[in-house]
């Protein structure tokens, strides 16, 4: 993940988490993404085992793919 992908990713966590400011189309994408990665068992306390991404900002970089090497799940 590039530092572009991180920055994205930690500013609309942070926008959510700190300033109650919703993003209507990444909150959707994000939720869809948390949920397959909270079933994933890949998930180590909300860290991908393959990137080391922190989950809850990973899955709301838009541009951003699941880290898994070989399955893919969005």
């Amino acid at each position: 993940m590039s530092i572009k992908q991180i920055a994205e990713g930690f500013w609309n966590l942070a926008k959510k988490e700190l300033l109650g400011i919703h993003n209507g189309e990444v909150e959707v994408l994000a939720i869809e993404r948390y949920a397959i990665c909270l079933a994933c068992d890949d998930n180590k306390s909300n860290r991908c085992k393959h990137c080391g991404c922190y989950l809850p900002s990973m899955v709301r970089v838009k541009n951003k793919k699941c880290g898994h090497p070989t399955n893919k799940k969005w």
